[in-house]
């Protein structure tokens, strides 16, 4: 559907010269890095906006293009190390950047674009308050699928994989079915809380599934899978 998507609009772009931009928010879910080759290499770049807390994940023909950068704060190891690269190809010094994201507070962001030059400069800027409320629809993230190489593996005792997740919905239907032996496994390495903070940098979702884990291995909760499934289910939904 992307795929045809984006063809449509390329074609009516070349047509008509419109739209002018097209924006495309969670771009690393729309555009990942093994998916709609065809249309990306016809969008090529022009008049496109993408929006993505995972630019990493979104396909080189595209992030390759961009000219203009706006960053806001990031910690993850992925991304810095993505940024960096993508900022020195740039003409910035991306160890600079890469080092800087890091300390920037809630809030704060760095822009990046060429000069009248030509050569990129950078600026940091925090931008006058938002005029309308803000409303996050946490629940569409349940569903964002994170690649192959990020999904969780349902193994037993003896590192057989039962089952594998890419999503934390696919996540929540895997435990309801899988063995409790399974989840036991996991729960007692810390398996699943280490995920949900390393894939999708939820710290807060991470410290309560961490507890969970903590209170099953001291014997207080009597259902883990329910105890897994609850703290997903209130921050996102499902």
């Amino acid at each position: 559907m992307t795929e045809a998507g984006l063809r449509a609009l390329a074609e009516r772009r070349r047509r008509l010269g419109l739209p002018h931009w097209l924006v495309v928010d969670e771009a690393h879910s729309s555009l990942p890095v093994n998916a709609v080759a065809g249309a990306a290499a016809e969008l090529d770049g022009e008049g496109l906006c993408l929006a993505s807390c995972r630019s990493s994940w979104i396909r080189p023909l595209l992030t390759a293009s961009v000219d203009i950068f706006v960053l806001a704060r990031t910690t993850d190891p992925q991304e810095l190390a993505f940024l960096s690269e993508r900022m020195t190809a740039a003409g910035v010094d991306g160890a600079a950047v890469a080092a800087a994201l890091p300390g920037l507070l809630n809030g704060e962001f760095v822009l990046i674009q060429p000069g009248p030059d030509g050569r990129p400069s950078a600026l940091s800027f925090v931008p006058t308050p938002r005029e309308t409320v803000h409303v996050r629809h946490l629940a569409k993230y349940a569903d964002a699928r994170v690649g192959a190489s990020r999904r969780f593996i349902f193994r037993n005792a003896d590192g057989h994989e039962i089952a594998s997740a890419e999503s934390l919905t696919e996540f929540l239907r895997v435990v309801e079915r899988v063995d409790p032996g399974v989840l036991d496994w996991h729960a007692r390495r810390g398996d699943f809380s280490r995920w949900v903070r390393d894939v999708f940098s939820d710290e807060e979702l991470g410290r309560q599934l961490r507890k969970a884990e903590s209170r099953w291995a001291r014997g207080e909760l009597a259902g883990l899978a329910q105890s897994l499934a609850r703290p997903i289910q209130a921050r996102y939904g499902g």
